[in-house]
């Protein structure tokens, strides 16, 4: 549960933070912008805490249990899990867009990408 409020917590400042500043993308390109540096800075920092082995999230948990029961790559267990998130989400009819499909597909392949990344800042 600890997970779960740092999270949230985590949310909370930061588009607290964002407000702030004023960065509210009323355009197109903003969104863009701002959706692409939220998928890279989100994914990394997945990448850090998962290698942390800090308090897993339950979504977190399953990746590696796909990842050492069935010898999945962890981005193959990630993206296994997102799609199971996004068919419950299309199921219960949420808010379900562009940037959501995007998220799903390409989470699991750059929290691959970053985690040897972070072995290497982590472990020299």
């Amino acid at each position: 549960m600890i997970t779960v409020f740092i999270l949230g917590f985590c949310i909370d400042f930061w588009l607290g933070l964002l407000n702030h500043w004023g960065v509210n993308p009323d355009n197109p390109v903003q969104q863009v912008l701002v959706f692409w540096a939220g998928l890279l800075f989100t994914t990394f920092g997945m990448s850090t805490y998962v290698q942390a082995r800090f308090a897993l999230t339950p979504v977190d948990q399953f990746m590696y249990a796909l990842h050492q029961r069935f010898g999945f790559s962890l981005m193959v267990s990630k993206t296994i899990g997102e799609v199971i998130a996004l068919a419950f989400a299309i199921v219960l009819e949420g808010p379900v867009g562009l940037g959501t499909v995007i998220f799903t597909f390409l989470c699991g392949p750059l929290i691959q990408f970053f985690i040897p990344m972070i072995e290497r800042l982590m472990f020299g």
